[in-house]
C-alpha cells in the first residue's frame, strides 16, 4: 500500500502572489513545507503537484533541490492534477499536505494517517465540525474515492477544490459512494487562524519560526499555544486573525462559498438547456447535484444550533 503526500503549489496565488517562495528564517515556505512532510513517518513518497505553467519552474526547482517528485498539470482543475499525479505515482492513499500551512504539526497528520488506515472510510478530514486551527488541514482519501471524484464531477467548484464533491456526496442515497469520517482535537480550536492566506499572516508565522529557532523548540500545535500564551505580541496577532466558530469549514471561506453559488447557477443553466433540449436524464443529473449541495448546507444548518 503506498502513501503518497500531495504539496500543492503554485506561484499564481491572487491573494499573495508567489507565497509558496516567500523567505522566512532563510528558507521559501515551499521548503518549511516539504521539511514538514518528510517528518511525516507514513509517508512513502512526497510529491510536489504545480501547475504546467511556465510560472511555475521555480516550484519544479525547489522539488529538484530537496529531491522529492514532482507533477506539472492543468493550471485550474486541482482535481486533475491531484488524479494524474495519483495515478502516474502509483498512489492507493493519498494525504494532501497544504502548501499555505507552514505551521502544520506533522504529529497531527501521523495521527490521522494512523486513525484512517485502522477506520472503514474513504476520506477523512477534519471541517465538519472544525476543531483544528485553519493551517491544519486534514485530507487524506482512498484513490478509489479520488477516482470516482475525477470521472463524475460536473461542478466546477468540484474540479478547483478537490475533495469538494466527494463532500457534497456523501448523502447521495441513489448510490451512498463515500463513507467519510470527521477528525477532532481535543481542544476547540476551530476559531484560530494559522494559515497563509492573507498578508497579515505573514507577521504571525515569521513570529512563529523566529521564536521556534531561537528557543530551539520544534514547531508543533501546543508549542504553538504556548508561544502565544508567553508572548503579548504573538497574543495580540493570534487575536487578530480569530475567525467565528463555525459548523463547517465552508462558512468561514467567502471565495469558497461563491464558488459553491456559482455552481448552481452553472448546473441550473445546464438544466435549462436540457429541458430545452428534451434531454430528460441530463436534467434529472443537473437538479440531484443541486439537491446534494443543498441538503449539505441543510445539515450544516441543524448543526450550527447544537454548537
Amino acid at each position: 500500500m503506498k502513501i503518497l503526500g500531495v504539496i500543492i503549489a503554485r506561484t499564481g496565488s491572487k491573494r499573495i502572489p508567489g507565497k509558496a517562495l516567500i523567505e522566512i528564517e532563510g528558507k521559501t515556505v515551499l521548503n518549511h513545507i516539504i521539511d514538514i512532510a518528510k517528518k511525516i513517518t507514513y509517508l512513502n513518497s512526497i510529491c510536489i503537484t504545480t501547475t504546467d505553467l511556465d510560472s511555475d519552474k521555480q516550484i519544479v526547482e525547489i522539488a529538484k533541490s530537496e529531491k522529492v517528485d514532482y507533477f506539472c498539470g492543468d493550471s485550474e482543475n486541482v482535481l486533475d492534477r491531484i488524479y494524474n499525479a495519483a495515478s502516474f505515482f502509483k498512489a492507493d492513499i493519498i494525504v494532501y499536505i497544504g502548501a499555505d500551512c507552514p505551521l502544520l504539526d506533522p504529529n497531527i497528520l501521523n495521527n490521522a494517517i494512523d486513525y484512517f488506515l485502522k477506520s472503514s472510510c474513504d476520506y477523512l478530514n477534519n471541517y465538519d465540525v472544525p476543531s483544528m486551527p485553519e493551517g491544519y488541514d486534514i485530507n487524506i482519501l482512498t484513490f478509489k474515492a479520488l477516482k470516482v471524484a475525477f470521472k463524475k464531477a460536473i461542478a466546477p467548484s468540484q474540479r478547483i477544490h478537490p475533495f469538494s464533491y466527494i463532500t457534497f456526496h456523501e448523502s447521495d442515497f441513489f448510490t451512498k459512494q463515500f463513507v467519510i469520517k470527521n477528525k477532532n482535537y481535543p481542544k476547540d480550536l476551530g476559531s484560530y487562524h494559522w494559515s497563509l492566506d492573507n498578508l497579515n499572516d505573514i507577521d504571525f508565522i515569521k513570529k512563529i519560526y523566529h521564536l521556534s529557532k531561537v528557543n530551539n523548540i520544534p514547531i508543533t500545535l501546543e508549542n504553538i499555544l504556548n508561544f502565544i500564551k508567553l508572548d503579548p505580541e504573538l497574543y495580540e496577532l493570534n487575536k487578530s486573525l480569530k475567525v467565528k466558530n463555525s459548523s463547517h469549514s465552508f462558512l468561514n471561506s467567502k471565495s469558497i462559498m461563491d464558488d459553491i453559488i456559482n455552481d448552481i447557477l452553472y448546473m441550473t443553466s445546464l438544466a435549462q438547456s436540457a429541458n430545452n433540449n428534451s434531454n430528460i436524464q441530463s436534467l434529472i443529473l443537473y437538479f440531484k447535484e443541486i439537491r446534494l449541495i443543498i441538503n449539505k448546507f441543510e445539515n450544516i444548518s441543524q448543526k450550527r444550533k447544537t454548537i
